[in-house]
C-alpha cells in the first residue's frame, strides 16, 4: 500500500527542518571561520606595516648620515672647521630633522598597524556573533519544523486535555480571555 500522504508530509517537514538546522549551523561556522581568517590576515598586515615603518625610518636615518657627511665634506673643502660653530649647528639640525622624521614614521606605522589589528579583532567578533546567531536560527528552524510536523495529521500526538490523537500538542489561544485550548 505504501506510505500515507500525511505520513510522507510529516517526514518531509521533519527533513526540511533538519536541513534548515544544518544550514543555519554551517552558515554560523563559516562566518566564524571567515572572521578568524580576517583577523589572522589583519595581524599579518599589522606586523608588515610595523616592519615597513621601521625600514623606512632606517632609510631616513641613513639618508641623514649621508647628508651630514656631504655637508661636512663641503664645509671642510671650503676651509670651514667641521664640528664647531655653524658647521656643528648645521650637522645637529640635519640629525634632529632626520630623527624627527624617522620617529614620526615609526609612530604613524604603529598607529596604522594598531588600526589594522583592531579591524581584525572586530571581524573575528562579528564572526563569533554570527555563529551565535546561527544557533538561535537553528533552534528556530527546529522548533518550526516540530510545530509544523505536529500539526499535520501524520504525527500521532496525544492531547493531554482530551486524550485524543492526531491533534496538535501545542496550545492555541481561543480568543476568550486567557483561555488556551489544544487542537484535536
Amino acid at each position: 500500500m505504501g506510505i500515507e500522504l500525511a505520513t510522507f508530509a510529516t517526514y518531509a517537514t521533519i527533513a526540511a527542518a533538519g536541513v534548515g538546522v544544518y544550514s543555519a549551523l554551517e552558515q554560523g561556522a563559516a562566518a566564524k571561520k571567515a572572521g578568524k581568517d580576517a583577523q589572522e590576515q589583519a595581524d599579518i598586515d599589522a606586523r608588515n606595516k610595523r616592519s615597513e615603518s621601521l625600514l623606512e625610518a632606517n632609510k631616513i636615518r641613513k639618508d641623514a648620515e649621508r647628508r651630514r657627511s656631504m655637508a661636512a665634506s663641503d664645509m671642510a673643502g671650503s676651509g670651514v672647521t667641521v664640528g664647531v660653530g655653524n658647521a656643528e649647528l648645521i650637522d645637529q639640525e640635519i640629525y634632529q630633522d632626520a630623527e624627527e622624521d624617522a620617529l614620526t614614521t615609526i609612530l604613524n606605522g604603529g598607529k596604522t598597524a594598531s588600526d589594522i589589528a583592531y579591524q581584525g579583532k572586530v571581524a573575528a567578533r562579528q564572526g563569533k556573533n554570527a555563529q551565535t546567531a546561527s544557533y538561535f536560527s537553528a533552534l528556530q528552524q527546529g522548533a518550526q519544523g516540530v510545530y509544523a510536523a505536529s500539526g499535520s495529521k501524520g504525527w500521532k500526538t496525544t492531547n493531554p486535555n482530551s486524550g485524543s490523537t492526531n491533534g496538535s500538542f501545542f496550545p492555541v489561544y481561543d480568543g476568550n480571555g486567557s483561555q488556551f485550548r489544544y487542537n484535536a
